[in-house]
């Protein structure tokens, strides 16, 4: 169950930090545009 727990807290952790960056990504094609 800790095992479990773990993976879903990295998958998690990765799925927020793709999340980030996207954002990030969208903010700089606004500024070029």
């Amino acid at each position: 169950m800790i095992r479990f727990t773990k993976v879903m807290a990295i998958y998690t952790g990765l799925y927020w930090w793709n999340f980030f960056w996207a954002i990030v990504f969208i903010h700089l094609l606004g500024i070029l545009k």
